[in-house]
C-alpha cells in the first residue's frame, strides 16, 4: 500500500511542476507579446505557491 501511495505522490508532484512550468512559459509569452510587465507579480505568486511543496520535501528528507 505504501508503494502505491509513494507513486501517487510522485505523480502529483510531477503534475504540480508541469503546471508551474506551463504557467511561467505562459507569463513569459504574454509579457513578450504585450511588451508590458504588468503580470510579473504572478511569477512571485507562483514562487510562493511552490514554497510549501519545497519545504515539505526538505522536511521529508531530514
Amino acid at each position: 500500500m505504501t508503494h502505491c501511495y509513494s507513486e501517487l505522490r510522485l505523480f502529483y508532484g510531477q503534475i504540480f511542476v508541469l503546471f508551474t512550468v506551463f504557467n511561467l512559459l505562459y507569463l513569459l509569452i504574454v509579457s513578450t507579446i504585450t511588451g508590458n510587465s504588468g503580470y510579473n507579480f504572478l511569477v512571485w505568486n507562483l514562487f510562493l505557491g511552490f514554497l510549501p511543496y519545497l519545504i515539505a520535501i526538505v522536511l521529508k528528507l531530514i
